[in-house]
């Protein structure tokens, strides 16, 4: 579909402390980029305690040398979930997370609702996007936005 590479972990190594997966840009994207990605499956939506971004940097740090020697280097921190409750805009807990992951760690942290990414995906199908543009598709400046909703996926195909 979004023709990204990488590896799952989740389903493999249970319990051992990674993520979901690490996902590489495609071969026909002009950047190196790599996310780790971690989808979390909450009623009310998901909101990051310290716990998590303690766990989300220990992830960054355990993969960064391995996904280097791919030849990319890890830029995002993608967690997938329902929803991230909070206020719009500046005063939403996320900001305060993001810019905690970045110094820590030196990634970007980026919500996607995953409503969103499935609405994208048929978009997606929907254009009949040949396989060339759909891995030149610039990742990278979308995702640098942080937190992410339909309309900012959307402008994908914009471009």
């Amino acid at each position: 579909m979004f023709r990204f590479g990488g590896e799952r972990f989740r389903e493999s190594q249970r319990g051992t402390g990674a993520p979901d997966a690490v996902l590489r840009w495609p071969a026909g994207s002009a950047v190196r980029d790599a996310a780790i990605v971690e989808c979390i499956a909450a009623a009310g939506g998901y909101a990051m305690d310290a716990d998590d971004e303690l766990r989300f940097a220990a992830y960054v740090e355990a993969l960064r040398d391995g996904v280097a020697e791919a030849g990319c280097e890890i830029a995002f921190l993608i967690v997938i979930s329902s929803d991230f409750p909070g206020p719009r805009g500046g005063r939403h807990p996320f900001r305060r997370r993001a810019e905690s992951l970045a110094q820590r760690v030196g990634v970007t942290l980026v919500y996607v609702r995953a409503v969103d990414l499935a609405r994208l995906a048929v978009a997606v199908e929907a254009s009949e996007l040949p396989l060339a543009a759909r891995e030149a598709l610039p990742w990278s400046q979308i995702l640098s936005a942080g937190m992410l909703r339909f309309e900012d996926l959307e402008r994908l195909l914009q471009t």
